[in-house]
């Protein structure tokens, strides 16, 4: 699975601590292009980043945050618009 992010959604990633081990090495080994970067992945690593960032969201971040990371997490799965964040 390839996922492309544009800059503010590629560093919101870069800025996430703590993830599961697959969700981990599939930012460790993204790539960064002149309009953000490129996740490749197993859908398995791309499930776990999708949790990760759900429980991210239920936590509370700042507004401007919280909209990036929604939208990443509507990049990877677009249905996820119905549970992210719960």
């Amino acid at each position: 699975m390839r996922v492309q992010l544009n800059k503010s959604q590629y560093d919101a990633v870069n800025d996430l601590r703590g993830l599961p081990e697959d969700a981990h090495m599939l930012v460790m080994c993204s790539r960064r292009t002149a309009r953000g970067g490129v996740l490749d992945g197993s859908e398995e690593a791309f499930d776990q980043l999708l949790s990760f960032i759900s429980e991210e969201l239920s936590y509370g971040v700042s507004a401007r945050r919280a909209r990036v990371l929604y939208s990443v997490a509507v990049a990877i799965d677009p249905d996820c618009a119905d549970w992210i964040g719960m």
